[in-house]
């Protein structure tokens, strides 16, 4: 079989033909690192990520915590702690730079052109303030709507994502309401200017099997209804499998698989998505068998091993997996992995 080595002789290139079509694509990060400045040194939070965000799509990034999800998210908002750095790479939305965009410049991109829905809504939402009022600042900072117009159009808003009475809720606060209706309130919040790109971080995170399922069903709706493209971030294979459209699966900082989800979740390459595909319960198998599990943990930032991040843990592992880093590189049409040692798609 060809490795991703044979394939790509020119670094990223195959990498980036098989993260989509360029020519629907409306968000893209290109080889982008980041770092945080700390008094023992510069730590690599992730590093080389390249992966595009096409019109209309819901892409995935799942992986276990501590892997560089999130932060990978934070970076597409540049909501990031003073000491963070970006190393090199570039975020582009629309070809536009957002990396050299000023402060200023960002916050007239977020929750307009790009909105994020957050893990938690009870700590991404203010509890002093009713839902509505927040919801309607968005319009305070990108129209030029009057008073009465900014509360029908949060009214609308709330009425879209499934709220029920959306008149009386306005006035309620987060504390009212259940987690299922704050987390709609934070895709009405992320609705409301009609962005292009939501990103959206764990949006089923703590809630019961009933309500994940209708958020789900509300973010595809939404990418039907709008065109959005969305960003759907979790650690859950079977939120992937329900939602998204293509998937990167992403650990210790680097991504390491990505395609169509129907061709990865049928036939994974990279160990590590193997196992955490074999690590979904089986609700058919034998009952007391014991759980598949990865062993190990994620690595710690501050002492990575070197080569592949995941052959400590890997059972395909050799010298080179050791000493070398594998690059993502296409290994058929549509699907890349970063790997010295790919699966034929076996799942074991």
């Amino acid at each position: 079989m060809t490795t991703p080595q044979q394939t790509s002789s020119a670094g990223g290139s195959a990498a980036g033909a098989a993260v989509g079509n360029a020519a629907s694509a409306i968000m893209k990060i290109d080889q982008l690192t980041l770092s945080f400045q700390q008094e023992s040194g510069p730590v690599t939070a992730f590093r080389d990520v390249t992966l595009q965000l096409n019109k209309g799509e819901i892409l995935g990034l799942v992986g276990e915590s501590g892997s560089g999800k999130s932060l990978t998210a934070l970076s597409l908002m540049k909501l990031l702690p003073a000491n963070a750095r970006f190393d090199h790479g570039d975020i582009t939305l629309e070809g536009v730079s957002l990396r050299s965009m000023s402060e200023s410049q960002m916050r007239n991109i977020r929750g307009n052109k790009v909105s994020m829905i957050f893990q938690e809504p009870m700590t991404a939402l203010n509890p002093l303030i009713p839902v509505g009022r927040q919801i309607e600042e968005l319009y305070i900072l990108h129209t030029k709507l009057r008073k009465s117009e900014r509360k029908q159009k949060v009214i609308e808003l709330l009425k879209a994502v499934g709220i029920s009475d959306p008149e009386a809720r306005f006035h309620q606060y987060p504390f009212e309401m259940s987690g299922g209706m704050r987390q709609r309130v934070m895709i009405a919040m992320a609705l409301a200017c009609n962005p292009q790109v939501i990103i959206a971080d764990e949006p089923t995170t703590a809630l019961d099997v009933t309500i994940q399922a209708q958020i789900l069903d509300l973010l595809k709706e939404i990418r039907r209804q709008y065109d959005t493209s969305i960003l759907l971030i979790t650690h859950d294979m079977g939120v992937i499998a329900d939602a998204a459209d293509r998937v990167a699966v992403m650990y210790a900082g680097r991504l390491m698989e990505v395609g169509a989800v129907d061709d990865l979740l049928d036939s994974p390459r990279h160990p590590y998505t193997i196992g955490l595909l074999n690590s979904i319960p089986d609700l058919f198998g034998d009952e007391g068998a014991e759980l598949n599990t990865i062993p190990g943990v994620v690595p710690d930032l501050k002492n990575m091993p070197g080569g592949c991040p995941f052959h400590p843990r890997c059972p395909r592992a050799t010298d080179i997996c050791r000493e070398q880093t594998p690059e993502l590189a296409e290994i058929q049409q549509g699907h890349a992995v970063a790997c010295w040692h790919p699966a034929e798609g076996e799942r074991k």
